[in-house]
């Protein structure tokens, strides 16, 4: 699936549904694909998406570079398209939760 964000293409792809959404976020550059065999599982359980940032995988690139506050403006827009906004909880890749 694609969302028009601002003019670009985002690509995402959702599964399951439920009260809890799970957003995964690939990093490192690397694509949506990353979580192909994740969500299936996670989506028996709660609504999942994962999604391909701009210039990345299937996503269409920019016109501006890409920084941490366009990168997160994206990942909101598609939030708010999709979800109508969200309690957002963030954890790292040590697991470790930072406050909303």
């Amino acid at each position: 699936m694609e969302i028009d964000a601002h003019g670009r293409q985002l690509r995402y792809m959702e599964k399951g549904a439920g009260k809890l959404t799970v957003v995964f976020e690939s990093g490192m550059g690397l694509s949506r694909s990353t979580w192909g065999l994740v969500q299936p599982l996670v989506a028996e359980h709660a609504r999942v998406i994962v999604y391909d940032r701009t210039g990345i995988g299937r996503s269409e690139p920019g016109l501006m570079p890409r920084t941490l506050a366009r990168m997160a403006d994206d990942l909101a827009y598609l939030l708010n398209q999709r979800i109508g906004g969200l309690d957002l909880r963030f954890t790292n890749p040590i697991g470790k939760r930072r406050p909303h």
